[in-house]
């Protein structure tokens, strides 16, 4: 697959956390990220996310500790591209502005209209209908995981 794809933290947390809806689009998806099967863009926002919603579960630290390791890694082997804040805050405000959304939602869309492709996200505030429509009028087409795996996975 050559369309690239921004991933969510909604989508991320079930990669860890067990028993979540949508989990085994989210493990196939991993898997594809993992053997770079794709092409991966995140927010680099997305591991902070990602260990605030799962401590916010009550998941286990070291469990944690072991999430990071793997974001880590992933980051550092080039397994996923980080896209910088800096890169994505301004239009980001304007997301906000025009949206309501909260700041981590503007910033994962102003990720992936920065990109373009596809943002894979479980995240009801980007799956609005007027989000999703501004979106792919600019090229950047937003899926829930079911969406993904119907239309690329």
């Amino acid at each position: 697959m050559s369309t690239p794809l921004v991933l969510d933290s909604s989508v991320v947390v079930k990669w860890f956390k067990v028993g979540e809806k949508g989990e085994r689009e989210a493990l196939l998806l991993k898997s594809k990220v993992l053997n770079m099967e794709v092409i991966a863009f995140i927010p680099e926002i997305l591991p902070l996310e990602v260990i605030r919603a799962l401590q916010k579960a009550s998941y286990p630290r070291e469990k944690m500790k072991k999430a990071i390791m793997v974001m880590e890694m992933m980051e550092d082997h080039y397994v996923w591209k980080a896209v910088p804040l800096s890169r994505v805050k301004w239009r980001g405000i304007e997301l906000v502005m025009e949206f309501g959304l909260y700041a981590s939602d503007a910033i994962v869309l102003s990720t992936g209209l920065e990109v373009g492709g596809v943002l894979v996200t479980e995240d009801y505030h980007l799956l609005r209908e007027r989000v999703v429509r501004y979106a792919g009028e600019r090229g950047l087409d937003v899926v829930d995981l079911k969406g993904w795996k119907e239309r690329y996975g």
